[in-house]
């Protein structure tokens, strides 16, 4: 599981960063959409239940 939270979650962030530096080049809502359900996956999963909190899809 630290794995996870060393690589992929650090990917998400990263992923999430450059959607908000070059918005136009991403479709943001979908993608920030995204992230979220894979952080959210991840805490579901976890010992770090806040994650599971974010925001689902409508």
């Amino acid at each position: 599981m630290a794995a996870i939270f060393e690589v992929d979650v650090a990917q998400g962030l990263e992923r999430l960063q450059q959607v908000a530096n070059h918005p136009n080049h991403y479709e943001a809502i979908g993608e920030v959409r995204a992230q979220a359900e894979v952080l959210a996956g991840f805490g579901r999963c976890s010992i770090y239940p806040g994650l599971s909190k974010l925001p689902a899809r409508p």
